[in-house]
């Protein structure tokens, strides 16, 4: 089972060597090595291919940027023909272009060589844009709650009504039985957002900033700064009618 399963971590270690032979070391670890030379220079230029890194053979592993050393240990890890690869999150340090790339050789691994992928991520919307299937985790536990809004709590009691505090500055108001420790999940989806403080009977009310805004296709996640950061998903009508723009106050 062990020799079916490959991890790339986030920060992999290249040899100070060439790239042909960072990529040919797996093979020769798991006593694969033994094939013909021409064999394992095909798996070699093969893998590089699939990771855009075509022609790097001869190349020095430590000239490579980031995102490039990223492909080469994705190589090294494609050259053993893993039923499984685990990503420990494969996108840290690398910038967008080589995000959008990387992004798209991960696709492309898990369609045309059918190979299972399991990723760690902190990026929530990447995770939904690449993942069949995300779980989430909380304090160590998978949990079933929303994905985007998950907070620790302390749930107390004042004027007649529950509160969730999320820390000094931020307390929610709840219907709950419970007290003391837990956690808050709240549907992005259910988050309204307006230009103006709403006359409402609702009571959690806050004024934010606009910290980060997502377009895909017709719905738009909208990061908010209100003490704690909130996600928000509308539609992109929503976006151009409300005229929501990053660094703007909302409600």
């Amino acid at each position: 089972i062990n020799k079916k399963i490959v991890l790339v971590m986030e920060n992999p270690y290249l040899f100070k060597t060439s790239v042909f032979k960072n990529v040919a070391y797996g093979l020769k670890i798991r006593h694969k090595n033994n094939r013909k030379n021409k064999d394992i220079h095909k798996i070699v230029a093969d893998t590089l291919d699939m990771v855009n890194l075509k022609g790097y053979e001869d190349k020095p592993a430590q000239i490579l940027s980031c995102g490039q050393t990223q492909r080469a240990a994705l190589a090294r890890a494609l050259a053993l023909e893993p039923e499984i690869l685990l990503l420990d999150e494969p996108f840290t340090n690398i910038d967008k272009k080589n995000t959008i790339l990387l992004e798209k050789i991960i696709q492309k691994i898990n369609k045309q060589l059918l190979t299972t992928i399991i990723i760690t991520t902190h990026d929530l919307l990447q995770a939904h844009r690449l993942a069949d299937k995300v779980i989430s985790l909380f304090e160590g536990r998978t949990v079933n709650s929303s994905f985007e809004n998950l907070f620790s709590a302390d749930i107390e009691k004042s004027d007649n009504q529950k509160w969730a505090r999320l820390n000094s500055k931020v307390k929610i108001s709840v219907v709950t039985d419970k007290t003391g420790p837990g956690h808050i999940a709240i549907a992005p989806q259910d988050i309204i957002l307006s230009q103006k403080k709403l006359e409402s009977s609702a009571r959690n009310s806050f004024k934010g900033l606009i910290k980060k805004i997502e377009i895909q296709g017709q719905k738009v996640w909208v990061s908010i700064d209100a003490g704690v950061e909130f996600t928000t998903i509308i539609t992109k009508t929503s976006l151009d009618e409300l005229n929501l723009a990053v660094g703007k106050e909302i409600f």
